[in-house]
């Protein structure tokens, strides 16, 4: 799991689907189906629940839905592989965290939910733990909100365009060459001569290079030995960053195809849907699948 710490600890806070200040803007669709959520909620819970966030990340669901309910008793729990941290701006809601070498603990609890929730997540999970959730920790006539990752969706699409790209910019014989030489006399021209070489590595790939945000990374590591007066310079950290990304964006990949299996359980157990839907994003997009169930 060190490529998610390290993506969390980075400061994102939310993960698939872009930085959470751009969401409502471009995933409205996202923001809506969260809203029917607390429709159905409310007709029910009215003072105040409990609400597990699974596969949480920096608790980006748990966040939109304390804005949706300041006014009720909320008690979230949340729960994520990775070591993350998070914190409510709401005095009524409180949240606790299993994460990281905690996780396992929360299986050790007899808590149970009113309402149990997951946004690309509960998909990275073993169906076995998946399963053992929505059996054993789901109050009766609880409700369940997945929000699932798609094999056939922008998401997919982009990562493995992205992990094409990164994986040209490893094995280019052109920038290997003028890394050998950067190795050992850093000068202006051979970086100026790499960066041209970069740049159109990400044109043939339509930019996802600097999408994902190698060339940034080349640059300012360029750009820091500049200002240190260095001899000489060397990308494998940067090389190193940029493996990492490429097992979560696999990761990611893995667990869409997951998702397939996480909604045929969902269709064996006792659960009534209430709400189903494909959501896009402004640009027509397909993204995601949303869920919502009763038990």
């Amino acid at each position: 799991m060190k490529y998610w710490d390290s993506f969390w600890s980075d400061g994102a806070d939310s993960g698939c689907i872009g930085t959470a200040d751009r969401l409502r803007e471009s995933f409205p669709s996202y923001y809506e189906s969260w809203e029917q959520v607390v429709k159905e909620l409310l007709k029910t819970c009215k003072s105040s629940f409990r609400c597990l966030d699974v596969a949480c990340g920096k608790g980006e669901v748990s966040k939109v839905l304390s804005e949706y309910l300041p006014d009720t008793e909320v008690n979230f729990t949340g729960i994520d592989r990775a070591n993350i941290s998070y914190s409510l701006d709401i005095s009524g809601h409180s949240v606790e965290l299993f994460s990281g070498a905690n996780f396992g603990k929360f299986f050790n609890t007899n808590k149970k939910f009113e309402l149990i929730v997951s946004s690309f997540g509960m998909e990275y999970l073993p169906i076995e733990e998946s399963a053992r959730l929505l059996n054993e920790y789901i109050e009766n006539d609880g409700l369940v909100a997945l929000n699932m990752h798609l094999n056939d969706s922008v998401i997919s699409k982009v990562s493995l365009e992205e992990i094409s790209a990164i994986r040209d910019f490893f094995h280019d014989d052109k920038l290997a060459l003028i890394e050998k030489e950067l190795s050992t006399h850093f000068n202006v021209e051979l970086a100026k001569a790499y960066l041209i070489r970069l740049n159109e590595l990400n044109e043939q790939h339509d930019r996802r290079l600097a999408g994902c945000g190698l060339t940034d990374a080349v640059v300012n590591s360029f750009a820091s030995s500049q200002r240190k007066m260095s001899t000489s310079i060397d990308l494998k950290s940067v090389k190193s960053t940029y493996e990492d990304y490429i097992e979560r964006l696999n990761d990611q990949l893995r667990a869409s195809r997951k998702a397939q299996e996480l909604r045929q359980l969902v269709s064996k157990l006792d659960f009534e849907t209430l709400y189903s839907k494909k959501l896009y994003n402004v640009k027509n997009e397909l993204t995601s699948q949303f869920l919502l169930l009763r038990k």
